[in-house]
């Protein structure tokens, strides 16, 4: 492998190698000229490490003390990221990180979203067809918030609304206690739906069926589920966070974590008025693709 590498190349380190032993390798390819790129999903588990297993805050943490070593660029999928690095290495290396390049590219997506799809799962169906859903497209795990959400929606049924809460995504981590007040949820099937098994046609089907995507993530390193819902004309309300705003801009709602009320408002409001203007899709609404994406990241790179 090495001996293709030359003076002027560029590696780029582009998956998540916090546990994989790169280093020498890195080391290998830059006697031989090539330059390292480092790509930077987010800084969760240095800035929220509460969310993290404990084994993965340290690998993580080493990971960037090692890299001063051996990379010469860090290029974060969001501006906000981006920013977020840069703070965390100067007030963790100072002047050591004298010389190194900080920059982001932006995520794409893909979805064609003209072509209407059908699923043949009943019990996915069937949560869309009894009252508006408001869907929510992540893996199960704290930083994501279910539990805010479930909150909410505990008010919301309090007080007689009909609304659907459709759950999309893997089970995590640290999620024991959600979890089980979801399962042992009175509204469990009712109003209240869990899907982790679904594939690409299914989530297409969710995207086109429901009311809205709600995203309450505490801490993202990009939010992808907001551009993705947007493609296909589905509006937003997501958590007032620095990355939800970089990435939703003025296309999407806001709500306040501090407390349920912003959002219980918000859906209350909806229902009796209708999705109001500033949350509504434009037509001509168009994220990136993934070419798009793959190419400014190469921009960046050179």
């Amino acid at each position: 492998m090495f001996d293709v590498i030359s003076n002027g190349d560029v590696l780029l380190l582009l998956d998540s190698t916090w546990y994989a032993d790169i280093w020498p390798s890195v080391e290998l390819a830059k006697k031989r000229g090539a330059s390292s790129v480092s790509v930077i999903y987010d800084l969760i588990p240095i800035t929220h490490s509460k969310f993290c297993d404990d084994t993965l805050v340290e690998v993580f943490k080493n990971y960037f003390k090692i890299s001063l070593d051996y990379v010469d660029k860090y290029i974060a999928i969001s501006h906000t990221v981006q920013k977020d690095l840069e703070s965390f290495m100067v007030s963790n290396f100072g002047d050591i990180i004298n010389g190194k390049q900080f920059d982001y590219f932006l995520l794409g997506s893909d979805f064609d979203a003209k072509e209407k799809t059908t699923t043949n799962r009943q019990d996915l169906t069937s949560c869309f067809k009894t009252a508006s859903t408001y869907l929510i497209v992540s893996t199960v795990e704290p930083r994501k918030n279910h539990e805010y959400l479930l909150d909410v929606f505990d008010t919301l049924w309090g007080k007689g609304i009909k609304v659907n809460l459709c759950i999309v995504g893997r089970i995590g981590w640290k999620v024991e206690e959600i979890v089980a007040r979801i399962q042992s949820h009175p509204q469990l099937g009712k109003q209240l739906f869990l899907f982790s098994d679904v594939d690409d046609g299914d989530l297409t089907y969710c995207y086109q069926n429901a009311k809205m995507l709600v995203f309450p993530s505490i801490v993202e390193g990009f939010g992808l589920p907001i551009v993705e819902s947007l493609n296909y004309g589905l509006p937003v309300l997501a958590s007032n966070t620095p990355i939800h705003r970089e990435v939703g801009s003025d296309n999407i709602g806001y709500f306040d974590l501090d407390n349920t009320t912003s959002l219980v408002d918000k859906i209350i409001h909806i229902e009796e008025t209708g999705v109001p203007e500033e949350c509504q899709v434009a037509t001509n609404y168009k994220w990136k693709t993934w070419q798009e994406s793959s190419l400014m990241l190469l921009n960046k790179i050179k």
